[in-house]
């Protein structure tokens, strides 16, 4: 079971994970599993439990697919506790513990600005927040957002931090947000969960040194380009970075986006280059094959207008390059989810 780390304060939420998978007797299993959504570039979010769903779907997958075609974070959540107490009905698993773990902002009782807010979803935690040692076949979903008078929130799902471990990130916490660094606050969360992989007792097993971190703040969200998601980390936009278990950030692995329709998966390498290709798996990318961006045969430049944009009613072009020993690639419209488009070579 993994570590999920997850921080509010009231200009910053930083998300950590680890990406470690393990055998039900503690044995590894790999080391460098996605186990991270961005939802509509507003929500992060992350799991610890199952790792699998039906038809052995990987569970960030499960989460993306369950979101994408809803229109908020709350319905987002509540649709994936349907689909999940379905399928937990069906097995018979002597662990089937789940928890799904997402954070963001929005707005509370429709006031202004919009709070940060964390949601679980979960079939082994209480009405106190509290983990239960059991699994119930029921998903509850609960929510709480930071209050305006209050500092910081820490929530920490999965493996469990000693109460010396807790008081002392949320002291460490404390000081960053008064700092007014959201850099300090991803170190310590960081630092947290390798240290605990780097431990000796039972946790070491379970947790991995490699992680995806989600940093999203205010002022990405407030200045209206919310649906945009870049690397590395900026305050500017919402954000992640991949590390994996030898401390590297680059090439990069991806979380599942998922929004509007469309859940793109198993991207990695850049922030989705012209010519970086990812698995995509939503009736968009039949869209997009309908109308490709054609190049001759030679060609190595590129510079087309977005249809999706153009029907829409913006211009937007997109330009770059497509190796000659390319025939084709998929390429993202400006970062922005929703829009996917096909490059195709036209054969000689």
């Amino acid at each position: 079971m993994t570590l999920i780390l997850t921080a509010l304060s009231h200009n910053y939420i930083v998300q950590a994970a680890d990406r470690r998978l393990t055998y039900p007797d503690g044995s590894l299993y790999d080391d460098d599993t996605n186990k991270a959504v961005f939802y509509c570039g507003r929500v992060a979010v992350a799991y610890t439990g199952l790792a699998f769903m039906k038809k052995d779907q990987p569970t960030a997958e499960w989460i993306g697919m369950h979101m994408k075609d809803e229109l908020g974070a709350e319905s987002a959540m509540n649709r994936v506790a349907t689909e999940t107490e379905d399928y937990l009905r069906t097995i018979n698993k002597p662990d089937k513990r789940l928890a799904i773990v997402a954070t963001g902002w929005a707005t509370y009782k429709g006031t202004q600005p919009p709070l940060p807010f964390i949601c679980v979803g979960s079939n082994f935690m209480d009405d106190s927040w509290s983990w239960k040692p059991t699994a119930d076949d029921m998903m509850t979903v609960r929510y709480q957002f930071l209050e305006r008078d209050k500092l910081l929130a820490v929530f920490i799902a999965g493996q469990a931090l000693t109460p010396d471990e807790q008081r002392g990130l949320e002291r460490g916490l404390e000081q960053a947000i008064n700092d007014g660094s959201s850099r300090a606050m991803v170190d310590l969360l960081s630092t947290t969960i390798q240290s605990v992989a780097a431990g000796k007792d039972s946790r070491a097993g379970r947790v991995g040194k490699g992680m995806i971190i989600h940093l999203l703040t205010k002022a990405s969200i407030m200045s209206g380009r919310g649906s945009m998601v870049v690397t590395p980390l900026t305050e500017d936009l919402p954000s992640f970075i991949y590390v994996s278990k030898e401390g590297k950030t680059s090439p990069f692995q991806g979380a599942v986006m998922a929004c509007n329709g469309t859940l793109l998966t198993n991207f990695g390498g850049g922030t989705i280059p012209p010519g970086g290709k990812g698995l995509i798996r939503t009736e968009m990318e039949d869209s997009a094959k309908r109308y490709p961006i054609h190049l001759s045969a030679d060609q190595i430049q590129f510079a087309a207008q977005c249809r999706f944009c153009s029907l829409e009613g913006k211009q937007n072009i997109v330009s770059g390059e497509l190796p000659l020993n390319e025939k084709e690639a998929w390429i993202n419209c400006r970062g922005e989810l929703g829009h996917l488009l096909l490059l195709r070579r036209h054969k000689h």
